[in-house]
C-alpha cells in the first residue's frame, strides 16, 4: 500500500502513471484525515465506534507498509514509504493513540465492568451484545498493531510519552498476573495482537533505542518503579508455551532482557529489582524453558551474553539461599 502511494510510478504509459498518481494522492488525502479524527471519544459511544471502524483500516495499512521490501539503511521516517506512521507523527496523534488504548484497557480490565459498557452500548447504538464485543475486541487488536508499526521507527520514541508507555505495560502484566487465565481464552490472531504479547514489542522497541534516545537511566527507573521486568519475566515464566512456535516473541523477550540487563543501571541495582529468589528462581527457569534453544545459533548467543551472565549470577545466589 506504501507503494499505492508512492509518485515513483513505473508504468509504460504515462495515461496509467497519472490515473495511479492520481490515486495514490487521494489514498493519501483520506489516509491522513481519518488519522486526524483520531480523539478522546467516550468508550463505545457512536463516535467512538466510528473511530473503531477507521482504525481497523488505518491499522490494515500500516501492517502492509510494513512488509514492504526494505532497500537497506532507508534513511529518516520521510524519506520511506511509511506514511501512516508519518501521518501519525505529523498530526500529533501517536500519543492520543497510547492514551487512547491505556483507558480502554483500564476501562474493560474487569470483565464485569466491560459486559455493563457493552451492554450499555447494544441498547445505545441498537446493535448485539456480540457485535458490540466484536468491535471491542477489534478496537484492542488495531490500535496495539498501530503502536507496534510506529515505534520501530526512532522518530516516533523520540515524540513519545515513555512514561505512560511504561506505566501502561507495568498495568497490562500486573492484570494478567492477577487474572491468569486470560491467556487460555485466546489462540491465534488474538494471541497475536493482544497487549499482553505486543506490550513486549513495545518494550524490545524502546530497548533497541536506548542508547539514541540519551534516556537510559530515567528508562530503567520507570521499569523498575512499575515492576515490568519482574511481572514481564513472571508472565512468561507461566505463559511461554503458549508462544512457542509464534514467530519471534521468545526470541525478542529474551533480547528486551538481555539489553536492560546490560545497563548499568540494572547492574548497580540487580538485587533491588529482582529482590526475592522466586524472582530470580523465574527467571533463571526460562533458559531450559526457551533459551537454551536460541543458543545453537553463534550470533545469538553474542546477543544474549548479558542475559546468561545474569541468570548465571542468580543461579549462584540461588545457591547460596538455598
Amino acid at each position: 500500500v506504501g507503494k499505492m502511494f508512492s509518485r515513483k510510478g513505473q508504468y509504460s504509459e504515462p495515461n496509467d502513471e497519472s490515473t495511479l498518481d492520481s490515486l495514490s494522492r487521494k489514498l493519501a488525502t483520506d489516509l491522513r484525515t481519518n488519522i486526524r479524527k483520531f480523539a478522546s471519544y467516550p468508550i463505545l459511544s457512536k463516535d467512538w465506534m466510528e473511530m473503531a471502524d477507521s482504525l481497523q483500516r488505518i491499522a490494515s495499512i500500516a501492517i502492509m507498509e510494513q512488509k514492504l521490501p526494505k532497500k537497506g539503511d532507508e534513511g529518516t521516517l520521510w524519506e520511506r514509504e511509511e506514511l501512516t506512521v508519518r501521518f501519525l507523527l505529523e498530526e500529533g496523534k501517536l500519543n492520543m493513540c497510547l492514551r487512547l488504548l491505556n483507558d480502554f484497557k483500564l476501562a474493560t480490565t474487569n470483565p464485569a465492568t466491560k459486559k455493563t459498557l457493552i451492554k450499555k452500548a447494544s441498547e445505545e447504538l441498537s446493535l448485539k451484545p456480540e457485535e458490540v464485543e466484536a468491535k471491542v475486541d477489534a478496537f484492542e487488536q488495531n490500535m496495539g498493531v498501530l503502536i507496534h508499526c510506529a515505534l520501530k521507527s526512532v522518530e516516533s520514541l523520540q515524540t513519545l510519552d515513555i512514561p505512560l508507555l511504561i506505566k501502561h505495560s507495568g498495568e497490562v502484566l500486573a492484570v494478567i498476573a492477577e487474572n491468569p487465565k486470560i491467556m487460555n481464552e485466546k489462540t491465534g490472531q488474538a494471541l497475536e495482537r493482544c497487549q499482553e504479547t505486543l506490550v513486549l514489542q513495545y518494550l524490545l522497541s524502546l530497548g533497541r533505542k536506548l542508547e539514541s534516545l540519551s534516556s537510559e537511566d530515567r528508562v530503567m527507573e520507570l521499569l523498575e518503579e512499575y515492576g515490568v521486568l519482574t511481572s514481564l519475566v513472571a508472565f512468561m515464566h507461566r505463559h511461554y508455551a503458549l508462544y512457542k512456535g509464534m514467530g519471534d516473541i521468545l526470541p525478542n523477550l529474551a533480547e528486551f532482557l538481555a539489553l536492560v540487563f546490560d545497563t548499568e543501571h540494572f547492574q548497580t541495582h540487580r538485587d533491588r529489582i529482582f529482590s526475592n529468589d522466586t524472582q530470580r528462581m523465574q527467571a533463571c527457569d526460562l533458559r531450559a524453558a526457551f533459551i537454551d534453544d536460541m543458543l545453537v545459533d553463534v550470533q545469538a548467543r553474542k546477543k544474549l551474553q548479558p542475559l546468561l551472565d545474569t541468570l548465571n549470577v542468580f543461579k549462584r545466589k540461588l545457591a547460596v539461599n538455598s
